[in-house]
């Protein structure tokens, strides 16, 4: 039965925002009010929105600069985004508000799931610091080389709302999701729940790391749960002291917490450098990704996916999807990454060797960026932005791959000097661009090959940084770095 909404207020005017007035399109409703404080900018983007109004409603839907508690009714549905928190003391007046005059909030996942009620479908949640992306494209992609009718979303592809209109002619669906949106989500409904791991991120956001966990944690909830191996030992889930050293205790507790639950898969570290263990629950039998004797994670294939514990995530997932390991291992080698992730996006000749670009934006933790910096020889890293993480603690293993470092942006300085301190013989350069921080590196890059004979030399983006001081985003960050790649090798053919 489709819902009828009456007085609908709608926090910003983001892809969240915009995916909600699509939702409230095809819905009937009496009233809407979109909050957002850059009334030009929401004017313009939810100008289409408003020419699909019948005459009679144009005057029902009104942009406001601020939300406020007289506008909460006992007949508002107040549709939250993930970057308005309901825990923050900002926003309490506004929910004390809703709740007394008996109104009600929800999220886009909340709208999903009450949607999805009505079908037999597999709804595939996927979280975790590091390599969501790639694990949820690459799913997809063994599911729909597989022949099944699957469709990606969440913080990938299409806002988890535009899955509705499709959900009759749908089998699966797989959903990027991040802390922000699993701590607000009111229901569940994941058939299947991966957390991938955990490390720290976002605590511009979430008050604490343990909070940051916890709402991460919540994807366990689902009727099928995949996380990493963990000591299954007496530990809490989360601890209130030492938080950043106890990260694998609040693993291991988790994995304890669901253990006594049927459905547990926990994926368990390589004990090869091309296959990886699983322990598939409930039959609680050991396998690898060798399932049924079909080799699934080759090493060409693991660097293609950037990560082995990707491609073994999505093996266990597919499997009991019912796809066989030989049509998995068949779809693996047929994956690209998406953009911004370990993307090769040119080569040429520099000197008497070889440079080869690498765009690895999205990489906005030191974590995420440590795995890239492992994979590729003579790299001249370019780092900066935005550093969310107090500390720039890297190990001396970087010295293996890493022949000089570029930082730019708003916390340039504070990287460099860090670098400076800790790694006085490795060559560091603090300046104010990305363009700069480019061109740079292609000089050091140049002045090395030239040196040498046959030297390969990698230009790599993994900024370890979020991007908001010069860009709108990483993608944007990624598109800038991949023009300048561009343009320096059409100069030089």
């Amino acid at each position: 039965m489709m819902q009828n909404f009456k007085h609908v207020v709608i926090t910003g005017s983001g892809v969240t925002g915009l995916s909600y007035l699509r939702f409230l399109l095809s819905r009937p409703w009496e009233s809407i009010q979109l909050v957002d404080k850059n009334l030009d900018y929401a004017t313009k983007v939810c100008a289409w929105f408003k020419e699909h109004l019948p005459p009679e409603k144009q005057h029902k839907f009104e942009i406001v600069p601020a939300l406020s508690p007289d506008m909460m009714t006992k007949e508002t549905t107040l549709m939250i985004s993930p970057g308005w928190r309901t825990t923050a003391p900002d926003n309490a007046h506004i929910l004390q508000a809703l709740d007394d005059c008996g109104g009600h909030y929800c999220t886009d996942m909340d709208l999903l799931f009450a949607a999805c009620a009505p079908y037999d479908l597999s709804i595939v949640g996927v979280t975790g610091t590091n390599g969501k992306t790639t694990t949820a494209s690459l799913l997809a992609h063994v599911c729909q080389a597989a022949g099944r009718k699957v469709m990606l979303g969440g913080n990938i592809g299409v806002g988890v709302l535009d899955f509705i209109p499709h959900l009759a002619t749908l089998e699966i669906l797989i959903i990027e999701i991040s802390s922000f949106q699993l701590m607000q989500m009111k229901t569940g409904g994941f058939t299947h729940g991966i957390f991938l791991n955990f490390t720290p991120d976002h605590l511009d956001y979430h008050v604490s790391l343990a909070e940051y966990f916890n709402a991460k944690a919540r994807i366990a909830d689902a009727t099928n749960v995949y996380l990493p191996s963990a000591d299954h030992g007496e530990k809490p889930l989360a601890p209130q002291s030492n938080e950043q050293s106890n990260q694998q205790s609040w693993m291991a507790g988790l994995c304890q917490q669901r253990a006594h639950k049927p459905n547990l898969s926990t994926v368990g570290e390589a004990p090869t450098d091309t296959l990886q263990m699983i322990h598939h629950a409930p039959e609680k039998s050991i396998a690898y990704v060798a399932a049924q004797g079909t080799v699934i994670l080759e090493q060409e294939t693991i660097r293609r996916i950037n990560h082995v514990d990707n491609g073994a995530f999505v093996a266990a997932v597919a499997m009991d999807l019912g796809i066989p390991p030989k049509a998995i291992q068949d779809a693996m080698c047929t994956y690209e990454s998406p953009p911004h992730r370990q993307q090769l996006v040119g080569a040429c000749a520099g000197g008497t060797g070889r440079l080869t670009f690498i765009n690895d934006s999205k990489a906005t933790n030191v974590a995420a960026a440590l795995e890239a910096v492992k994979n590729y020889p003579h790299i001249q890293w370019l780092i900066g932005g935005v550093f969310k993480e107090g500390i720039l603690d890297l190990p001396t293993s970087i010295l293996k791959t890493v022949s000089g470092v570029f930082c730019f942006g708003k916390d340039g300085p504070l990287l460099s000097d860090s670098l400076r301190h800790h790694f006085p013989d490795l060559p560091c350069q603090c300046v104010s661009t990305l363009g700069e921080a480019f061109h740079a590196a292609l000089d050091a890059a140049l002045a090395v090959s030239g040196e040498e004979t046959a030297h390969e030399a990698t230009i790599l983006l993994s900024p370890l940084c979020a991007s908001f001081d010069q860009f709108k985003n990483f993608e944007h960050r990624g598109q800038v770095f991949q023009e300048l790649v561009q343009q320096y090798i059409s100069d030089t053919v």
